[in-house]
């Protein structure tokens, strides 16, 4: 063999590898809870930020199961958008206090009651 070829072979088998190992068995990446999951034991996990995350999920599902019209999910999506603007505005300037923390969270909770679902069981607050 010359030469060329070598290296020819050398740079096809080292191109292989990685095709090679990605074929090998690899444990399962861990499974997000459902949206719609219960509330743990202890509300505290309940941030904002995972409240936010929360129906914002519920809104994605929401829309799939035809349970909330395509304004009405808009609507509440620009709330939470203007909700998470002012919490990143206010986190530049100076650290989050828990009384702005509670009149944002009082806020969320206030959008969450106003949304006009098209069936009166489709929403229900885990927190």
């Amino acid at each position: 063999m010359t030469r060329s070829t070598l290296l020819a072979a050398a740079a096809a088998s080292l191109l292989a590898l990685p095709a090679l190992a990605w074929g090998q068995d690899r444990p399962a990446p861990p499974v997000a809870a459902p949206a719609s999951a219960p509330a743990p034991a202890g509300t505290g996990a309940w941030t904002l930020e995972v409240r936010e995350d929360w129906l914002v999920g519920r809104l994605h599902r929401a829309q799939e199961e035809r349970d909330i019209d395509a304004a009405e999910a808009e609507r509440v999506y620009q709330e939470v958008r203007g909700i998470r603007d002012h919490m990143k505005l206010i986190s530049g300037r100076h650290a989050i206090t828990p009384a702005e923390r509670a009149a944002h969270e009082r806020r969320l909770d206030t959008v969450v009651s106003e949304i006009r679902w098209l069936r009166a069981d489709a929403f229900q607050r885990p927190w």
